[in-house]
């Protein structure tokens, strides 16, 4: 059973999410550059470096492409090996 809201779209391998680990800034400055895997609109799913950061339920700002940056959390994290972790992230809607 698959308990996501909305259907996945695969990337084209091309694209990348810049991503600012810091909620609290004013201004949007990213520290982190993902792969980005497959979009929807709820969230994304990302391969990012390994990082100590991006922990499940963390909230970050994330840009794809030229797009305007969005908040978002983790939503679930995988490490798939010491230098490598995929993530699912899920939008945060702006109220």
């Amino acid at each position: 059973m698959n308990k996501r809201r909305f259907i996945r779209y695969q990337s084209d391998r091309r694209i990348f999410a810049r991503i600012d680990t810091n909620v609290h800034r004013k201004v949007f400055q990213p520290d982190l550059v993902a792969l980005v895997l497959d979009v929807s609109p709820g969230g994304c799913g990302l391969v990012v470096l390994a990082t100590e950061n991006l922990k499940i339920r963390d909230q970050c700002v994330i840009q794809i492409a030229e797009e305007d940056p969005t908040p978002a959390e983790i939503a679930w994290r995988v490490d798939l090996d010491e230098q490598v972790i995929k993530l699912g992230v899920r939008y945060i809607e702006e109220s």
